[in-house]
């Protein structure tokens, strides 16, 4: 960044970067909800917890295809502004 002049070249590489971190944190929650869904399904087959089947309730709400759809989205726009970036270098 320290070669960069451009104020706004490095304000907008640093928006990439925040973007794709927040889209990370998103995934890392996701995977962590699914975990905790299969230790729920696992614990109510074993007999240990008196449930409905988590995985289906998990799948039922729409999230996975919900962030795939925004992941889509947003690698699409993170496509735009790198080419952006890269035309300004």
């Amino acid at each position: 960044m320290r070669l960069i002049s451009d104020k706004d070249l490095q304000l907008s590489i640093w928006d990439v970067y925040d973007q794709i971190e927040g889209f990370q944190d998103e995934f890392r929650a996701y995977y962590q909800s699914k975990n905790d869904m299969i230790s729920q399904e696992v614990l109510s087959k074993q007999g240990k917890k008196d449930i409905s089947p988590a995985m289906y309730d998990f799948l039922a709400t729409g999230y996975p295809i919900n962030l795939q759809k925004r992941g889509k989205e947003k690698l699409m726009e993170l496509k735009g502004e790198v080419s952006k970036l890269e035309k300004a270098l």
